[in-house]
């Protein structure tokens, strides 16, 4: 038999040993490892950068925030005193002389320089007693806004932003050579009496208004800042004091009267205290008259309630007439009161002729009737305009007198 073969073996590939593929796996969990903490390092880096440079943002926004002023004159306001500009010392110098009472008509001119460091001139018309009030008021408030001031005979302010001059212009009234003289009226002259409204609120016109020689009378509103200081200022004067007392208008609500005010819904006990308290604000009075009120004064039985507890602080009241319906002066009458009625208001416009013009037209009306009484308010050019021209009333034939003299009883 022919022999068999064996067939030929496959030779095997060789295993690689455990050892060696343990190595090669470990190898690549340290390689993924390491890339994973790489990028977590990066990451980490990328967050610290970026709150570094928040931090540092929010830190110069923070230096960027400026506090406000803690205290700010008014209506002026500054955002540095050191660089207060002249528009902001424009309007110091305007609630100054509105404070004062001082018209804008007072400036006569403002010039403007417009160079390198800008200069403004302005020329205001007043007489000395108003310009030392203007200065003493105007000076420490622009070197509170960071102006470095000089007064001499003018007023002059600089800083950084530019030069501020105010001149003054003295005003000169010529007395005619016999205006001290006095004059004689006979016995029977017609009477004049004038009644100034609103006063309370600005000392100076008041010390002004008190100072003129003829017996005009203050009519001072309640609850005003100076109130009782004016009040105060009339009696040491010799001057009427009135109570102003704020009434309900036809336009009420839309136009207030004010503090102290009585209105046709009240009841008589919340009249009667709102009576007792306006008196308090100003002390002892001589007489009142109504603020406004053109429907309070239309309504009989609001009236007699008013009228009969104003009783106790005086017997003297003046209808101010400011509604061609009122009945305030006969309620007055009934009451048993001395009444007076206004048949004039000289200041309805705000300047030095129309004034004196009313006043000439009360003088015709005292000599047609016998008497008359007229109102103004406490105003720069109304007072401006008594202190020159009150002596052409005597001069007419008509003499000055104390309202509570043309104030009668039924």
């Amino acid at each position: 038999m022919a022999e068999r073969k064996k067939p030929a073996r496959t030779p095997r590939k060789r295993k690689p040993s455990t050892g060696a593929a343990k190595k090669a796996a470990s190898s690549r969990q340290l390689y993924i490892l390491g890339g994973v903490l790489a990028a977590l390092l990066v990451l980490l880096l990328g967050v610290y950068l970026g709150m570094k440079a928040a931090e540092k943002n929010e830190t110069a926004e923070k230096k960027e925030i400026k506090t406000p002023l803690t205290s700010v004159q008014e209506e002026v306001v500054t955002k540095d005193n050191k660089s207060a500009t002249i528009d902001e010392a424009d309007k110091a110098l305007k609630l100054v002389m509105f404070n004062l009472g001082i018209g804008s008509d007072s400036i006569k001119s403002r010039k403007m320089d417009d160079g390198s460091i800008p200069v403004a001139t302005y020329t205001l018309s007043l007489p000395k007693d108003r310009q030392k009030e203007l200065t003493a008021e105007l000076q420490p408030m622009l070197e509170e806004m960071g102006f470095k001031t000089t007064l001499a005979d003018n007023l002059s302010a600089s800083n950084e932003n530019g030069n501020i001059i105010i001149e003054f212009l003295i005003e000169k009234v010529e007395k005619p050579k016999d205006m001290d003289k006095p004059v004689i009226l006979p016995p029977n002259a017609p009477k004049l009496a004038l009644l100034i409204d609103d006063c309370g609120y600005s000392v100076p016109l008041a010390k002004r208004l008190a100072a003129i020689k003829y017996p005009v009378t203050f009519a001072i509103l309640p609850y005003l800042p100076h109130d009782a200081e004016t009040a105060e200022i009339a009696r040491k004067a010799g001057k009427t004091v009135f109570l102003h007392f704020p009434m309900e208008p036809l336009s009420y609500p839309s136009t207030d009267p004010g503090k102290g005010a009585v209105l046709l819904n009240m009841p008589p006990s919340i009249i009667e205290a709102q009576a007792d308290n306006n008196v308090k604000q100003l002390g002892r009075i001589d007489g009142f008259n109504n603020h406004m009120g053109s429907a309070f004064t239309e309504n009989t039985k609001k009236m007699e309630q008013v009228l009969g507890f104003m009783k106790k602080h005086t017997d003297t009241y003046v209808d101010s007439y400011t509604s061609g319906k009122s009945v305030a002066y006969d309620v007055c009458l009934k009451e048993g009161m001395k009444c007076g009625q206004n048949r004039k208001f000289i200041d309805n416009e705000n300047n030095e002729t129309y004034i004196r013009k009313k006043i000439m037209e009360g003088v015709a009306l005292a000599k047609k009737n016998g008497s008359v009484i007229m109102i103004g308010h406490l105003r720069d050019e109304t007072i401006s305009t008594l202190e020159k021209h009150l002596g052409d009333i005597e001069k007419a034939g008509v003499r000055i007198v104390s309202i509570k003299e043309l104030a009668h009883k039924k």
